[in-house]
């Protein structure tokens, strides 16, 4: 699966949702947790998928600890998600990176080869149909702190 198809619906989604908004959306401060096979990990996207299609999704990423903030576009940077329930995923990978000079050096060296993908995590955590999370719920005036834990055995 190519990582457009995973990244670019959120993307657009994103950019679709921050462009419509004329005012801040009264959001609330999301934090939280990710260990993998019971260690932090960084970079990890995290994105709670609104179970209400009408809301916005909030996104966010680990630091070196795992932990993370949420922000909604439209929203204030760090400041969270807007109040509603919420389905969890999780993607990390890299691309494989493949050296050219220019366009026509990288046609003649690699052909129609694109740059593999490479999952940190399994790719499940990245679908909310597939990521086996339990809906979570950002409540308004409440402390939302969400801890999750995540396998990369089957």
């Amino acid at each position: 699966m190519s990582i457009n198809r995973l990244v670019l619906p959120f993307l657009l989604i994103l950019l679709f949702v921050g462009c419509s908004f004329e005012k801040k959306l009264a959001t609330t401060f999301v934090t939280g947790t990710v260990n993998v096979d019971g260690q932090p990990m960084e970079d990890i996207t995290v994105a709670f998928i609104p179970t209400d299609t009408d809301a916005s999704p909030a996104i966010g990423s680990t630091d070196r600890k795992g932990a993370f903030k949420l922000s909604t576009a439209g929203g204030v940077t760090g400041k969270g998600a807007i109040p509603g329930s919420y389905i969890p995923t999780f993607t990390k990978y890299e691309v494989e990176q493949l050296e050219s000079d220019s366009p026509e050096d990288y046609k003649q060296r690699y052909g129609n080869q694109e740059p593999r993908t490479f999952y940190l995590i399994p790719q499940k955590y990245a679908h909310p149909q597939t990521c086996g999370m339990d809906i979570v719920t950002v409540e308004k005036g409440k402390k939302n702190h969400f801890e999750f834990n995540l396998s990369t055995k089957k």
